[in-house]
């Protein structure tokens, strides 16, 4: 059986789908289950979003590697990789490939922090970023 995951909030009428289903598996499952509640974990907000792009914009701009301008989009595969970390996957035909850790694994905490490893790395860089939206 896949994972089920409700988001309840403060509605009653989740909390009621949720305890519908929840019976319905209880009825004809044949492992155990667990039951998890546990507070909510957002993901980062729009705002967030807006100054994650607005300081890979500005990198972008204003630290050419050897005379290369590099995109917003590969300043950000490249902070994942340092900072989140990354991971292999063996695609169908058998080849190993790595890729960054996607930001959507952060909550905002965690995203918050990741920014200011930016932050602080642009600064080590000769970079001080301006205050962005």
């Amino acid at each position: 059986m896949t994972e089920k995951v409700f988001s309840i909030g403060n509605s009653r009428a989740a909390l009621v789908r949720a305890i519908t289903v929840l019976s319905s598996l209880l009825v004809r499952a044949d492992d155990d289950l667990e039951l998890v509640l546990r507070p909510k974990k957002y993901k980062r907000t729009a705002e967030q979003n807006k100054r994650y792009w607005a300081l890979l914009g500005e990198i972008s701009e204003r630290l050419p590697v050897q005379g290369v301008v590099h995109t917003s989009e590969v300043w950000a595969e490249y902070f994942k990789i340092r900072f989140i970390g990354k991971d292999e996957m063996v695609l169908p035909n058998g080849k190993r490939v790595e890729r960054a850790i996607s930001t959507t694994t952060l909550d905002k905490v965690a995203f918050a922090e990741y920014m200011t490893r930016i932050e602080v790395w642009a600064a080590e860089h000769g970079i001080l970023l301006a205050e962005a939206a």
